[in-house]
């Protein structure tokens, strides 16, 4: 702490963490325009040619908006700012010439830079006073008690303004907790039970003890209501969020996708359902990964489902040129179709589409309505054409 600061509020320490709560002095002050216009409106207020929103740190004042003169960062010690956070009301120093602050303190601005000064405190909702809203003028002043309201109101807007700059970054921080929780949820839980599901199916089809079936289907049903729980917190609550981050990066998007398909093996040896998969060796590009596996996995899942025994689904990826590099993306199968009533709320997720799949279990209609969202999201289309009783073909182009 600077040696010429003889007066220090009692509070100074924890002073200066409220501060820091609104600003990182080492980063640098952020400007901002909505500040700047107060500055201006308090200015105007006070028939004064400068003002300045300052922000008053350990050894140092900061400017954070001013009108009339950019101002700089100075020591603390050089400026009347330090004087006016010492007062809860405002300081009004009428010519600097007369006043006893100035006559006691060098440090301060001469008369040819400042002769009429009047400030008022930023006071945080817990009292600690962070800054100040000041207005100056070369030739010596004077405000009436209306103009003294008017500025004591700015300086509670300018902290108004400050709050709600901190709640937002409040919540940023608590949508990225939300944001990794739920990745380990759809990673690490939802990944796994399908797994579950599917060997559970497998089993079933080689027991024969009674009791071992029982078991098994009690694991199975288990599993099946733990996903559904999963998958409904997910995909109507999290992906209708507008504010999804979208995180493109590098992939072999060749890869990226056998990975997915790799996962639905079991369920389609299951129903012994024919698999066609037409890909070039590798194909790089941009994409976020996360999204573009559940756009495939949703895609495909809902193929198996709507696909009877030994039927046939197949997948083409390639790329083409337009505008712009896309990635084309067609699954096809021999299914039971889409009738033409919910093909138009087919993207909704509303439970007007919920329908029986193959084998007489029922879809929720959240898989398209996710594969749309992400597709949306990655600046893509999906187009999808289906005849009832002869199957349904879904084309997705993706910019990569």
């Amino acid at each position: 702490m600077s040696e010429n600061l003889k007066n220090l509020p009692t509070d100074e320490l924890d002073r200066v963490k409220a501060l820091e709560r609104y600003e990182n002095l080492e980063k640098g002050i952020q400007r901002d325009e909505v500040f700047d216009r107060l500055a201006a409106l308090a200015a105007l207020i006070c028939n004064a040619p400068v003002a300045f929103i300052k922000l008053v740190g350990r050894d140092k004042q900061y400017v954070k908006a001013s009108f009339g003169s950019e101002g700089s960062t100075m020591p603390r010690s050089a400026g009347v700012c330090q004087y006016t956070i010492m007062q809860d009301d405002v300081l009004e120093i009428r010519d600097s010439l007369e006043h006893e602050i100035f006559k006691n303190d060098p440090n301060l601005p001469g008369p040819d830079k400042l002769r009429f000064y009047a400030g008022v405190p930023l006071k945080t909702p817990d009292g600690y006073k962070v800054g100040t809203l000041c207005v100056i003028d070369k030739k010596p002043g004077i405000l009436s008690e209306s103009q003294k309201e008017a500025i004591k109101t700015l300086a509670d807007e300018i902290i108004s303004r400050y709050e709600l700059i901190s709640l937002q970054n409040l919540m940023s921080e608590k949508n990225a907790e939300k944001d990794e929780l739920i990745k380990i949820v759809s990673h690490d839980i939802r990944n796994p039970l399908g797994g579950i599901i599917n060997f559970s199916e497998l089993l079933l089809e080689e027991l024969e003890d009674p009791d071992h079936i029982e078991m098994v289907k009690n694991i199975e049903k288990g599993g099946e209501t733990i996903l559904s729980v999963i998958s409904l917190m997910l995909d109507s609550d999290y992906v209708r969020n507008k504010t999804f981050i979208v995180k493109r990066e590098p992939v072999d998007v060749v890869k990226l996708t056998n990975k997915v398909i790799g996962l639905f093996k079991n369920a389609l040896d299951r129903k012994n359902q024919e698999l066609i998969v037409e890909m070039d060796n590798q194909m790089d590009g941009e994409l976020d990964k996360e999204m573009w596996e559940l756009v495939v996995g949703n895609l495909l899942s809902n193929a198996i489902r709507f696909t009877p025994r030994k039927g046939t689904i197949t997948i083409k990826l390639t790329t083409l040129i337009k505008t712009k590099r896309l990635l084309d993306f067609t699954i096809k199968d021999t299914g039971m179709g889409i009738p033409d009533d919910l093909l138009e709320d087919i993207y909704s997720g509303n439970e007007s589409i919920i329908r029986p799949c193959t084998e007489g279990n029922e879809s929720t209609g959240f898989g398209m309505f996710m594969a749309k969202k992400y597709v949306s999201l990655l600046k893509g289309m999906i187009k999808v054409s289906s005849v009832e009783g002869e199957g349904t073909v879904i084309n997705v182009l993706i910019p990569i």
